[in-house]
């Protein structure tokens, strides 16, 4: 660990970008919140239905991250990209309104579209804020996922809520956060000459490194996601439970306390890693350590999902959060630094198709293969061990050879 040298700061872009783009998350959330209820409640879809058209906002929101990254790489501009990709949140968001099944899916394609082409432009145009600064990255980026997670925070206690009460409401909330996003995007100026003054610091990176640690970053990504995704449903199932014992006034509160300490911490992460570095290869490491300590603590099976288990849960649930907080903004950390400049967009968006498409089949097998609570703790434990140990092998194999 090394100390940053003061000079070094975060600039007005930095928070900028990020309120943005918690001002889009919380829109985002919001929708996705209410959509299944109010394909349900208005349009007596079938179970199996509505959850197949809730599906297609994760699983097209990937294609459309691509080509949202291409046309901000190679045509618009990254800028120009992502305020498309807000009008068109907000397009959707304005259909919903109008009680109709032809309006819905309307909307779902304006939003799944508009979703894909504001997150690989906003993550690319962030991104290249820190190349100039490296050090500052992981700090950067520490503060980008807060703005990730308070949003779906926001989304979940704000927008959601209103739309309980009717769903036009929730719509027209998330309609006005899009419009607000798109707005504080457009004031902010990109740095055109960015990539022509950090050019021989790139090129100095040898080719072979490069490529090796843009795979290893995916495969790192598709392994944290197997993990999160299994352990989600189970605090997700344990949340219901509450959900239904728990007095009114208190449910909210109960449910939403690990993402707010989540969030302290993750504020008290970005002040560390402005004032000391701490190359990505130990900070992977020290949030799969997190993770690991998940599965020694969660219980898997249905009988220890009860209410006086909810101090290890609560537990579980806050370490598996904080291993999300280190690992997302260390793996987008190391797709800047590694991936070329010019096409960063298209790169996030590429990321994210294998590690969904793989965690989200590898994660249904996890259930199949034993229902046996300790065999899945041994498996996820033993899993982030065996990462944690090849990364300190790859980092001090490749110690010359990545970006500080």
């Amino acid at each position: 660990m090394s100390k940053i040298p003061g000079s070094l700061n975060h600039s007005r872009e930095t928070y900028l970008y990020s309120l943005a783009f918690t001002f889009e998350r919380s829109a985002y959330y919001g929708i996705r919140g209410l959509i299944v209820l109010y394909m349900f409640n208005n349009f007596q879809l079938t179970e199996v239905k509505a959850y197949g058209i809730y599906g297609l906002i994760g699983t097209g929101g990937l294609g459309a991250m691509i080509l949202g990254g291409l046309l901000g790489d190679l045509i618009t501009g990254n800028r120009r990209a992502l305020i498309l990709g807000a009008v068109l949140q907000f397009l959707g968001a304005v259909f919903l309104c109008f009680n109709s099944l032809f309006s819905l899916y309307i909307a779902l394609g304006f939003f799944i579209v508009g979703s894909g082409f504001y997150s690989s432009n906003i993550k690319s145009l962030f991104g290249k804020l820190y190349l100039n600064k490296i050090k500052l990255i992981d700090s950067g980026f520490t503060i980008f996922q807060t703005a990730i997670s308070l949003g779906a925070f926001l989304g979940t206690i704000v927008v959601v809520e209103l739309g309980m009460v009717n769903y036009i409401y929730g719509f027209i909330l998330a309609g006005v956060l899009f419009v607000l996003s798109a707005a504080l995007c457009y004031y902010i100026k990109e740095n055109l000459t960015l990539l022509d003054q950090i050019k021989d610091q790139i090129d100095a990176l040898k080719a072979k490194p490069r490529l090796i640690y843009i795979l290893s970053s995916i495969a790192i990504l598709t392994v944290f996601r197997i993990l999160y995704d299994v352990t989600y449903q189970v605090g997700t199932n344990f949340q219901n439970i509450l959900f239904d014992l728990i007095e009114d006034p208190y449910k909210i509160f109960i449910i939403a306390l690990p993402g707010i300490i989540t969030l302290l911490i993750a504020i008290i992460l970005c002040v560390l890693w402005a004032k000391y570095y701490l190359d990505h290869f130990i900070k992977l490491g020290i949030g799969f350590i997190f993770v690991g300590l998940t599965y020694l603590l969660i219980p898997f099976s249905p009988d220890s999902l009860a209410p006086n288990n909810f101090s290890v849960i609560f537990l579980s649930v806050l370490l598996i959060n904080i291993g999300e907080i280190i690992i997302w903004p260390s793996i987008y950390s190391a797709i800047t630094k590694y991936s070329n400049p010019k096409y960063l967009a298209t790169m996030f968006g590429v990321i994210s198709i294998p590690s969904f498409l793989i965690s989200g089949m590898v994660s249904g097998l996890f259930y199949l293969i034993d229902d046996n609570s300790l065999v899945r703790m041994i498996i996820g434990s033993t899993v982030s061990l065996i990462v944690v140990i090849l990364l300190m092998i790859y980092r001090k194999k490749y110690k010359n050879n990545y970006l500080q």
